[in-house]
């Protein structure tokens, strides 16, 4: 790129402005965001703490092979802790369209680890449907699968064929009505329909300029976000699900001390409560 050296444009200039800029937002972020600030560090702390102590117990392959939904929910677990940084960088310096579009996927996946933790026979086609390209070619679709599995031989083997044709109603809808109670779905609804907007081709949205109002809200779903994503992670690796050496009195402790702080309110929260459905153990730790 010759312009690079041109001192018509002073490429280095712009970009050193544009730098500036961006740590200017970040400082002025957070200062009048300290608290969230500090929320968000402190649960992004706690996971990786965490992550560190399951990672090894799922580093057994047989432990991994004969406990596959905790598996799962630890490889989504670390997957959104990640993403969640990654939405911390780009929201302190006034990105939301970004730090949407690493929020959405996060938000995305707990209504499926909750009904992996009712439907454990239902592992493959909630597995498997996020690996099948969007096309009408079988052969494309079950190279694909079939690449998936070889790739990760701790989830075993299935009906290729069988899977495919059975994978269509799990969407999120599906999710959801299986899940929770209308009131609950509208709550979750609203949170994920401004993500979507604010990911979508909006130029209303897509700004640097810093909002301080928008960014109250964005903190407030990032700390949602690694809430809900340590009680999934919990949910899945209870003492009746038989994983030995998951650090379960202080994860719980602290998400009753992060529930505390976020007062209770339950129209925050993603957990199963659909009429007729077993509460989930996360219901009985720390909805008290």
């Amino acid at each position: 790129m010759p312009q690079q050296y041109d001192p018509r444009y002073d490429l280095k200039g712009a970009y050193g402005r544009f730098c500036a800029l961006m740590s200017n937002t970040q400082r002025q972020t957070i200062h009048d965001h300290s608290d969230h600030c500090t929320a968000v560090e402190s649960l992004l702390g706690f996971s990786y703490w965490l992550n560190e102590r399951v990672t090894p117990i799922y580093n057994d392959s047989k432990h991994a092979e004969s406990h596959k939904i905790g598996y799962f929910a630890h490889v989504t677990f670390t997957n959104n802790m990640v993403l969640c940084y990654s939405s911390l960088l780009s929201l302190e310096r006034s990105l939301y369209g970004p730090c949407a579009a690493t929020m959405r996927p996060v938000w995305e996946s707990f209504p499926k680890i909750f009904y992996l933790s009712y439907n454990q026979e239902d592992l493959f086609p909630v597995l498997l449907k996020d690996q099948i390209p969007y096309t009408q070619n079988l052969k494309d679709k079950k190279r694909a699968v079939e690449n998936f599995l070889a790739r990760h031989t701790v989830y075993g083997e299935c009906d290729i064929d069988e899977t495919i044709a059975n994978i269509k109603k799990y969407t999120r809808q599906y999710f959801l009505k299986s899940l929770y109670s209308k009131p609950t779905i509208s709550n979750v609804n609203r949170i994920y329909s401004r993500l979507s907007n604010a990911v979508h081709a909006n130029l209303g949205n897509h700004t640097y300029n810093y909002d301080k109002s928008t960014t109250d809200v964005a903190f407030l779903q990032l700390e949602l976000m690694l809430f809900h994503n340590i009680i999934i992670e919990v949910e899945c690796n209870l003492p009746n699900k038989r994983t030995p050496g998951f650090p379960y009195k202080e994860s719980l402790e602290f998400l009753n001390g992060v529930w505390a702080d976020m007062s209770r309110d339950k129209t925050l929260l993603m957990l199963p409560d659909r009429p007729g459905l077993d509460n989930t153990a996360a219901n009985h730790i720390f909805l008290q």
